[in-house]
């Protein structure tokens, strides 16, 4: 079986993805797009698939979702942060499209949607910082939510 890899296209740049699904984001308000996905296999060959082109909705809504509530965190195996929240609430959104992005002493980690928890790595010795912050689909941020996690080892 060969191995494929796949790029996300948007208005031009390039995205090498690591799964056959994407989220595509930021995207700002009332902004026209044009997407598409390029399959490559270990041998060169490459298909890009036709091009969508979308335009997003006008950002009708100004307030940003709760903080993400419960928000807890304890060491695992002294280098590893296991971190978890309750979800966030909007005014506007269900749950299901509510983006969580998680940072570790101020520098951004990963990003999901509907994700209530996950193990990040320590990034220094000693104390880290842990940092959970919720976006709704019309880019509104939470305040973050924060947790130190004291003791902690490089892996």
């Amino acid at each position: 079986m060969s191995k494929v890899t796949y790029a996300v296209n948007v208005n031009g740049s390039s995205t090498p993805v690591g799964t056959q699904s994407y989220v595509v984001f930021p995207l700002a308000p009332s902004s026209s797009h044009s997407i598409s996905v390029t399959a490559r296999d270990q041998w060169g060959n490459a298909a890009t698939s036709n091009t969508l082109s979308i335009m997003t909705p006008a950002a009708n809504n100004t307030s940003p979702p709760t903080s993400p509530p419960n928000f807890t965190g304890f060491e695992v195996a002294n280098c590893e942060g296991w971190l978890s929240w309750s979800p966030s609430s909007d005014d506007v959104d269900p749950l299901s499209v509510i983006r969580y992005e998680a940072y570790v002493n101020g520098k951004f980690d990963f990003s999901a949607f509907g994700l209530t928890s996950t193990m990040i790595y320590a990034t220094q010795n000693g104390t880290n910082t842990y940092t959970v912050v919720a976006f709704d689909s019309s880019g509104n941020r939470s305040q973050p939510s924060t947790v130190d996690i004291h003791n902690m080892w490089l892996c």
